[in-house]
């Protein structure tokens, strides 16, 4: 298997060729305005088991449909009221809601899980992909299992070298730079609070006006794995150690940064602070938004310098995308 083929958004012909090849049961890498994502015809088994195969996925790990509306997620599982509403208040956008499985999607999708996922992006090549095919497309974020998530097209170029990937779609860097929030409605049906099982872009204090819900930081006894609450996640090959607190305190811990080969992701306001390390601007630190978008891209730099220790910074978590990024450093430090 070669490299995947590389091609900006505005080529001509790259839509067609990529709608052929999701038609034809392959996958194909897709930007959407969180991450990129790997994408395959839904309701084909063959397809999205090329997802799990390229990726490394676990089997066990489901799978995010993108739909272009409610209306096409209905034909796939019953919808509640209440994502109705959501879906008015928040879609096109970063907000994925479990609910209970229908029938139609592929098997693996679900990974065993009796509920499926479903998100409306807001990017217009994937949105015109998604009704052109007229079906939803299985899309996890396309990186291999474990690594950082991939938020610019060389990143998948990177990774998917020698696999079933023949296409990757160049749309820039992604805008927001964290995969999304993630809603499971179905413990609504019993009475229950909604459970947030991972925060993005849509925090939970927008989220709380519209129905009771609950942040779940970790699997829980009897809950039903879903994606992002399970798995190592975003992982640089060097060891990413994290510096906390205030901008002074940061400071301070650098000074102890030791190790094999250091390489420092700093708030803007310290990066002077590296003394002969080398360094990355990891953007203002009341600007987690900025973090978020540079994260992923910046953990790649660092491996691509040789970094044995990634000293970063965290961002303010006063807003929902700076515990959500935050979040995402945690689980890349292991």
């Amino acid at each position: 298997m070669a490299q995947p083929i590389l091609r900006t958004i505005d080529t001509p012909g790259v839509f067609e060729d990529a709608l052929s090849l999701l038609r034809s049961g392959e996958i194909v890498a897709l930007p959407t305005e969180t991450v990129y994502g790997l994408a395959a015809d839904a309701t084909r088994e063959d397809a999205v088991a090329k997802i799990f195969l390229a990726k490394g996925r676990p089997q066990d790990n489901p799978l995010i449909c993108h739909v272009q509306s409610v209306a096409m997620a209905a034909r796939y599982a019953p919808i509640p009221s209440i994502m109705h509403t959501l879906a008015e208040a928040f879609w096109p956008g970063p907000l994925t809601l479990i609910v209970r499985e229908g029938e139609g999607i592929a098997p693996s999708v679900r990974a065993g899980t009796g509920k499926i996922g479903f998100r409306m992006p807001r990017h217009e090549t994937m949105l015109g992909l998604i009704g052109a095919l007229d079906k939803p497309l299985a899309a996890p974020s396309a990186n291999r299992s474990g690594r950082p998530s991939g938020t610019r097209a060389s990143h998948i170029a990177e990774d998917f070298t020698g696999t079933s990937l023949r296409l990757i779609v160049d749309g820039g860097p992604t805008s927001l730079g964290v995969e999304s929030t993630i809603v499971d409605l179905t413990p609504l049906e019993e009475g229950g609070e909604a459970l947030l099982v991972r925060e993005g872009a849509i925090s939970l204090e927008e989220l709380a006006p519209f129905l009771p819900i609950r942040l779940v930081e970790t699997l829980e006894a009897g809950m039903t794995i879903s994606p992002g609450l399970t798995h190592k996640h975003y992982a640089p090959k060097g060891r990413l150690v994290l510096l906390e607190g205030t901008l002074a305190e940061q400071k301070a811990q650098l000074r102890f940064a030791k190790g094999g080969k250091v390489v420092c992701i700093l708030a803007s306001e310290i990066v002077g602070e590296a003394g002969n390390m080398p360094v990355l601007d990891g953007g203002p630190w009341a600007h987690p938004e900025v973090a978020a978008q540079r994260f992923f891209h910046l953990l790649r730099e660092a491996d691509a310098m040789g970094a044995e220790q990634i000293y970063c910074s965290t961002w303010s978590k006063t807003s929902g995308l700076g515990r959500a990024l935050f979040e995402r450093q945690r689980r890349a430090a292991g």
